[in-house]
């Protein structure tokens, strides 16, 4: 792969990553649905908490379908589901189409399960392209850096275009979104088993004899250099050779991926001979595990580390707590007409996408600093970023100023938690199956959302008695109690992560 198309196919995966926002933004239009639709609190709490928990569970799918079709497969795929579903949405919305609580939940599943595709296909696409690299993790953090300011980008477009035109910013996402990925599949690069992404043969190559010293200084080494006192028949091989498989022969005791790719440098003469140096760049780089390779999926299930970051993402809290918000805010400011809430309510979205923003960019970058055995140290941080506010609400809070504590607290935990799954599922078990990973990982997320909103909804429906809108702290703080118990499990099995790995590091 040249370097422009490794560019090339990161940008559009950006801007991918940047068109995912919908759900993040379900507070901002939801009092609306509630009205339009003669929906209940609980019905709010089991749609979003429906369409989150079908983003995890798609995973499940999602991740084979990105590891054996490749990610333009998926892209184009989770496109057309997320647009579909947006624009169902919108056209229930206006009554064209039924919009019942059951109709509605399925619009959103399509909305989740096409996010997933999208955002499982970019990552994969940045671990095949910038995987094992120096700036990997600068690389990482930047596109989850765009996945967590999608909220905050839509917040704005919703604030200054679509204020009260529901139908307007859902047709407005689907139409986005659909163009975006399209585009997507259509420019994006990826090298996979000796072939490009287009499915042409990556190298024409003459046989690897040609080649008579390679030296590598040592494995994850992405310097490869030697010398050659006849420069001219290398030359003429190293027109061609871009595959490290076409030369795999000449390195017999070398332990590389054959999917690495290896770009010429410029020759120079040094004392007579002639110098030149090869730079690799992996396509794929699996973690070693103990036998110096990549887990298989069955391995991942039987690994002891496994089960215990499973369950971190089964009881972590702040998804909650941001479809709700609009409701959490009515009852602290005990305001009953959510309309004058709109400001507060944009705001405090913007601040919560941007602090989780924050936290998914900086995980990365700092989990690439620390040593193998410390890195779920960084978890566990943000189970006690979570945990702070969590406590805070419990007790209920009567002032705009704790809330902004709480939104900005939370959600950068939040991004610290969800970046470190990303980073943790490829360093605990390898980049091979890295989609696969991720989804055994993140199957179970879903009873915890769809738990904690079912929570919340049954009490705050429970508060509000007749009326729709319930206008005190204990709509909302006795959920929170139990949320601090949850997000206080979480922290524990962080903690026996952390164990697990500082006591046999891989």
């Amino acid at each position: 792969m040249q370097n422009w198309q490794r560019w090339t196919t990161f940008a559009v995966c950006l801007a991918s990553m940047a068109t995912l926002g919908i759900a993040s933004t379900f507070s901002l239009y939801s009092e609306e649905l509630k009205s339009r639709l003669s929906f209940t609190s609980s019905d709010l709490n089991l749609i979003s908490g429906i369409e989150l928990a079908t983003e995890d569970l798609s995973f499940l799918l999602a991740g084979p379908v990105v590891d054996k079709f490749g990610s333009q497969v998926a892209v184009g795929l989770g496109a057309m589901l997320y647009s579909l579903g947006c624009l169902l949405a919108q056209l229930a919305y206006r009554g064209l189409i039924m919009g019942t609580r059951s109709t509605m939940i399925l619009y959103y599943i399509l909305v989740g399960s096409g996010s997933t595709f999208v955002y499982l296909a970019a990552l994969k696409l940045i671990v095949v392209n910038f995987g094992g690299l120096a700036y990997e993790g600068v690389i990482m953090g930047v596109a989850l850096l765009f996945y967590g300011l999608s909220p905050m980008l839509f917040a704005q477009i919703f604030g200054w275009f679509f204020a009260g035109n529901i139908q307007g910013y859902l047709m407005f996402i689907a139409v986005t979104a659909l163009v975006v990925n399209l585009l997507t599949v259509l420019i994006t690069s990826a090298t996979r088993n000796g072939m490009t992404s287009r499915g042409q043969p990556s190298i024409s190559a003459e046989p690897a004899k040609h080649v008579d010293k390679i030296t590598i200084a040592e494995e994850t080494n992405s310097l490869i250099s030697g010398t050659k006192d006849n420069f001219g028949t290398f030359a003429q091989v190293g027109q061609d050779v871009r595959r490290l498989q076409s030369i795999e022969d000449a390195l017999p005791n070398q332990c590389i991926e054959g999917g690495d790719t290896i770009d010429l440098q410029e020759p120079q003469l040094q004392d007579g001979s002639m110098h030149y140096s090869m730079r690799r760049t992996p396509s794929i780089t699996p973690s070693k595990i103990e036998n110096g390779s990549f887990m298989t999926p069955k391995q991942i299930l039987r690994a002891p580390v496994f089960w215990s970051f499973a369950l971190v993402f089964v009881f972590i809290q702040g998804f909650t707590y941001n479809l709700n918000f609009i409701q959490i805010l009515q009852a602290t400011l005990q305001e009953p007409n959510s309309t004058l809430l709109s400001a507060q309510n944009t705001r405090h979205v913007t601040i919560m996408s941007f602090s989780q923003s924050v936290g998914r960019f900086l995980a990365p970058i700092l989990l690439q600093r620390v040593s193998s055995s410390y890195r779920p140290s960084l978890l566990c941080l943000a189970q006690v970023l979570i945990l702070a506010p969590t406590v805070v609400l419990a007790h209920g809070v009567y002032a705009e100023s704790l809330l902004y504590f709480a939104s900005t607290c939370m959600q950068f935990g939040l991004g610290l938690a969800l970046a470190s799954h990303v980073v943790l599922t490829e360093d605990f078990f390898g980049a091979k199956y890295f989609a696969t990973a991720c989804a055994f990982s993140i199957a179970c997320t879903p009873i915890g959302i769809l738990g904690s909103n079912f929570v919340f909804g049954q009490l705050y429906d429970r508060d509000a008695g007749t009326g729709t809108e319930c206008l005190n702290a204990n709509c909302y703080s006795k959920a929170f109690v139990i949320f601090s118990v949850f997000q206080g499990v979480a922290l524990c099995f962080s903690l026996v992560v952390f164990y697990l790995r500082w006591r046999k590091p891989q």
